[in-house]
């Protein structure tokens, strides 16, 4: 480590060594004061510093150095000459080894001046282009974490809105249930009571009393029709509840898709994090319908896949008349078949048959399922 070039050490440690080990150590091992507070600037600045005196840090480095790459340094060792290693140095890279091969690299003994200044540089400008890659991965994650909350929030809202349903139903069950059993009740008292005093009592009061049969005949019918009308409200109420459940899954099916899409734009482990692999060469996607809020998240997902997104709300406030203005200057169509007229629909595919044009529907307006199919369309 100290036998390096001046200067070197900072990209070695840089690029070999992670931070949150040698904070774990500095902190362990009492090697700097108040280690545990520094910034991840000044921590790396200190064993920079350090690094080049053969003393207790440096050689704790070598330590670390020699334990992490282990392999790769016995593999490179059988490099014969600079040739040989600078194809190993090109394996090691087009397998995502750098940090390993460029320890192994910058301390066998075969490397020459001219391998050293040409690996230094490539690591150098690979550490530019990471960071810039992980600042726009950060603002999709950003934009995707709170679509993925927005879909959470209205599952939870529709699961409320079932379960009163279903508790208001039942309620109304219940008291229909009780009417029922009343008026059974009513017409059986009344029948034995009709039979006990018809061989009692004259004419007159079987009249009276046949009256008064008749009335609670018509008061359990009337009762009926009105439990027939609480039934048909009670079938309705069923087809609600089906309806919220459907609901409940597509939007369910809607939140998988947004995770799925977070992971595959923003991965969460550093090793795994890589550019969206899906490439649009520059094609201008027109996309029909949609939500407003929704839109700008799409325009920046398509233009970080190296596209264009045009916008059409699909006759909200733009005539469809000026769809096919529109669609002229675009080389694909989408539109999600959730949030768009019929209308906007059947003009889309009639003016994209007419042109020989591609077009999509995906199955929602969230960014997931327009991810779906960007892979199809950059083909």
């Amino acid at each position: 480590m100290w036998e390096l070039p001046n200067g070197w050490q900072c990209s070695v440690i840089g690029t070999c060594l992670r931070l949150g080990d040698l904070r774990r150590t500095a902190v362990r091992l009492g090697l700097y004061v108040g280690a545990e507070t520094l910034n991840d600037y000044e921590l790396h600045g200190y064993f920079v510093h350090d690094a080049k005196i053969d003393g207790r840090v440096g050689r704790i480095l070598q330590k670390m150095l020699e334990s992490e790459h282990e392999g790769t340094v016995r593999r490179f060792s059988r490099c014969r000459d600079v040739a040989e290693l600078g194809r190993a140095w090109d394996e090691a890279v087009e397998k995502g080894e750098v940090a390993s091969a460029y320890w192994a690299a910058m301390t066998h003994p075969a490397l020459d001046e001219a391998l050293e200044t040409r690996l230094f540089g490539e690591v150098h400008m690979v550490s530019h282009l990471t960071g810039a890659s992980h600042r726009g991965e950060l603002r999709a994650l950003a934009t995707l974490t709170r679509e993925r909350d927005q879909l959470s929030d209205r599952l939870r809202r529709s699961e409320l809105d079932r379960l009163e349903a279903v508790t208001s139903r039942d309620a109304e069950i219940g008291r229909l249930v009780g009417l029922l059993g009343e008026a059974e009740r009513a017409a059986t008292v009344a029948t034995t009571e009709c039979a006990r005093l018809s061989a009692q009592i004259d004419g007159d009061e079987i009249r009276r009393l046949t009256l008064s049969v008749e009335e609670a005949t018509r008061r359990l019918v009337a009762m009926e029709r009105d439990l027939d009308e609480k039934g048909r409200l009670l079938s309705e109420g069923t087809a609600e509840r089906r309806r919220l459940q459907d609901e409940n899954r597509d939007l369910l099916m809607e939140l998988a898709r947004a995770e799925r899409a977070l992971q595959t734009i923003a991965p969460e482990t550093e090793e795994s994090a890589d550019e969206i692999r899906v490439d649009l060469a520059g094609r201008r996607i027109l996309y029909v319908g949609g939500r407003k809020s929704t839109v700008s998240h799409a325009k920046r997902l398509v233009e970080r896949c190296n596209g264009c997104l045009l916008h059409h709300d699909g006759g909200l406030e733009q005539s469809v008349a000026e769809l096919e203005n529109t669609l002229m200057g675009a080389d694909a169509v989408v539109f999600p078949v959730d949030c768009v007229s019929h209308n906007a629909i059947n003009c889309v595919k009639r003016l994209c048959e007419r042109r020989a044009m591609p077009f999509r529907a995906l199955r929602s307006s969230g960014l997931g399922s327009l991810v779906d199919v960007l892979g199809d369309l950059a083909s």
